[in-house]
């Protein structure tokens, strides 16, 4: 099946409603926006909804290297109730995200690595009970390819995440 997808980005200099100390700490806001004619869940490759899905959010991106980040995913099917779990399965959602990227050096080099908690609200919005919290640790470490090739760079990486149903769902511990 043929994934079509539309991506806007919007990058702002100036935080609105914060304080000058606030802002300068906190100078990037993206709003991004992608229309898929399916949603598969990152992470999991479960399949959570069959029809076309709009996915937008904002991130605002801190000097520090915290981030902070709002997403909403909506069925486009005509046939349901936003909202709705009977009508719409898992294609309606909000998610609230906090994460920190940052490196350390060693003697064999610098290692990257992100840490990352998220809360996502699920299908039927009148509930908790099937939403899930998401914890999330991941190493990498940058090398760029040898030779002719130099210009090319490649991450290997490791993550362990953990994800907290919180009635509906398992917790499984993915790494």
């Amino acid at each position: 099946m043929r994934t079509w997808t539309i991506r806007a980005g919007l990058t702002l200099m100036v935080v609105p409603g914060w304080g000058n100390a606030a802002a300068a700490a906190c100078n990037s806001t993206t709003v991004y926006a992608t229309v898929l004619n399916r949603y598969l869940y990152q992470d999991t490759a479960f399949m959570g909804y069959d029809d076309p899905v709009f996915q937008g959010g904002a991130t605002l991106n801190c000097d520090s290297g915290w981030w902070f980040d709002l997403f909403n995913s909506s069925g486009l099917s005509t046939d349901g109730t936003y909202g709705n779990l009977a009508e719409r399965q898992y294609a309606d959602e909000f998610d609230f995200t906090v994460a920190r990227n940052s490196e350390f050096n060693t003697g064999i080099g610098a290692f990257q690595y992100q840490i990352f908690a998220s809360y996502y609200v699920l299908a039927d919005f009148d509930r908790a009970s099937d939403d899930i919290i998401e914890l999330r640790v991941e190493l990498s470490r940058a090398f760029k390819l040898p030779g002719s090739l130099n210009n090319i760079t490649i991450a290997p990486f490791v993550r362990v995440m953990e994800l907290v149903g919180l009635g509906v769902s398992r917790d499984p511990t993915i790494i």
